[in-house]
């Protein structure tokens, strides 16, 4: 993900973009905050609420278990290795 190019020494580079000008791809970036704009924090956590309990948005998560994994599920994070929300379940 986008985490694990901030501190990265080498930026990840697209590759074969001559591909997608005759393909005449579009890549757009998106932010929690155009779901939002325009509504209250309320609304919208009521509205995603909704979404997610029927499946219009849905998410990942990448669960270790135990604090002695914590470094390495950070590390992970950075690298870019794993893919969803990063959690370390503690008890």
């Amino acid at each position: 993900g986008a985490i694990s190019q901030y501190n990265a020494e080498k930026k990840y580079e697209y590759k074969n973009l001559s591909e997608v000008i005759p393909r005449r791809i579009r890549m757009e970036g998106i932010l929690s905050a155009d779901f939002y704009l325009g509504t209250t924090p309320a609304e919208f956590a009521r509205d995603m609420g909704e979404w997610i309990k029927t499946g219009k948005i849905a998410y990942r998560e990448f669960v270790v278990e135990g604090i002695e994994r914590s470094p390495d599920a950070f590390v992970g994070m950075l690298k870019g290795a794993d893919t969803g929300k990063q959690i370390i379940k503690l008890a």
